[in-house]
């Protein structure tokens, strides 16, 4: 429609076709980045400095943060009354 009235595509219109191409083009290293990710994290999930970074840098989500909150209240609430239950027999 753009090419035969010979008007030039809106910005936005390039910019899509140009990260379509770059993704087209280097899909096998965003695949192994990708990969290499999920991988780090993982490890690093084992210490306790980076696991309360990550942690923080999850929070920072608006809709992420009430969820978290909600599930970390759910534990303790879980945990408190499994606790009491076992006290009072």
């Amino acid at each position: 429609m753009f090419a035969s009235q010979g008007v030039e595509l809106p910005a936005l219109t390039q910019g899509l076709m140009a990260v379509a191409g770059f993704v087209r083009t280097y899909w096998y290293i965003l695949l192994a980045g990708g990969v290499g990710v999920v991988f780090g994290v993982r490890k690093a999930w084992n210490t306790q400095n980076a696991r309360q970074r990550i942690d923080g840098w999850l929070h920072w989500i608006p809709g992420l943060r009430e969820i978290l909150t909600g599930l970390a209240v759910s534990r303790f609430a879980h945990v408190l009354g499994s606790r009491c239950r076992a006290d009072w027999g």
